[in-house]
């Protein structure tokens, strides 16, 4: 059965042909959001995976360090307190049998002096038998293989008690009544041999004739005591000085002949 020309096609064949349309949208929708999809990803840079931050510890350096500081010491006998030293490694643990040698600075140790000490179990070194000669300012040298050198702090050793008494200067043939010539002079030291200050120190003579001058005089800084204004009033020969420090243990000193005549 033909239709007629001017007729329009059924509301069945009109919404088929709107399904297939509607469709063919979704299908254009979903495959333009899939490609959007996969530029992205393939353009933006990939996301750093977390990682673990790890804190930096202090950095330690082996070490050789001194633990105990010598101070102000007496010539002639042990530093003290005794010097010591501490050997650590590059954990800061102590390193123990660690050879460590001193030295001293501007000068050197006196016999009997232990210079060389070995680190015990707690990487200490213990040096209790220095000994200094000569009274003055120091400091001590520390080494040991592969580590820096520790320097002391400054110290001062100072002189001992006094030891020993000798003339320096011997008096001169003079006039009766008159200074003896020569100026004489003792010089008092310690054991080691450094001056000794602030010593009095008492002249007389063998024949006690001394009429005039200081008799007591006590020593300098260079351990000098000087005679420069004794008198004796009466001419003779060999006249002899004696003197006496007043200090324990120091022996009296006695001059070399001399003589004084009379005014002319």
């Amino acid at each position: 059965m033909n239709l007629p020309r001017n007729c329009s096609p059924g509301p069945d064949v009109s919404s088929r042909r709107s399904g297939r349309v509607l469709t063919g949208v979704v299908v254009i929708l979903a495959l333009a959001s899939l490609i959007g999809w996969a530029v992205f990803f393939r353009q933006a840079p990939p996301s750093p995976s977390p990682t673990a931050s790890v804190a930096a510890g202090p950095v330690v350096e082996p070490a050789l360090r001194i633990a105990v500081q010598p101070e102000q010491s007496e010539s002639g006998r042990q530093v003290r307190p005794a010097p010591s030293v501490v050997v650590t490694d590059d954990q800061g643990r102590p390193v123990a049998g660690a050879v460590v040698s001193a030295s001293v600075e501007p000068a050197s140790f006196a016999d009997g002096s232990v210079v060389e000490v070995t680190t015990d179990g707690e990487g200490r070194a213990v040096f209790d038998s220095l000994l200094l000669a000569q009274a003055g300012a120091y400091r001590l040298a520390f080494t040991s293989a592969g580590y820096d050198t520790a320097h002391s702090s400054e110290f001062v050793v100072r002189f001992g008690p006094p030891r020993l008494m000798a003339v320096v200067r011997e008096p001169q043939t003079g006039a009766a009544g008159a200074p003896i010539p020569g100026e004489p002079a003792v010089r008092v030291t310690d054991e080691a041999g450094n001056p000794v200050p602030d010593v009095n120190v008492e002249v007389t003579s063998e024949e006690g004739v001394i009429a005039g001058g200081r008799t007591t005089v006590p020593t300098d800084a260079q351990g000098m005591a000087v005679f420069s204004d004794l008198v004796i009033p009466r001419a003779g020969a060999d006249y002899r000085l004696k003197f006496n420090a007043r200090a324990a243990g120091v022996e009296d000193a006695l001059s070399s002949p001399f003589s004084l005549t009379n005014r002319s």
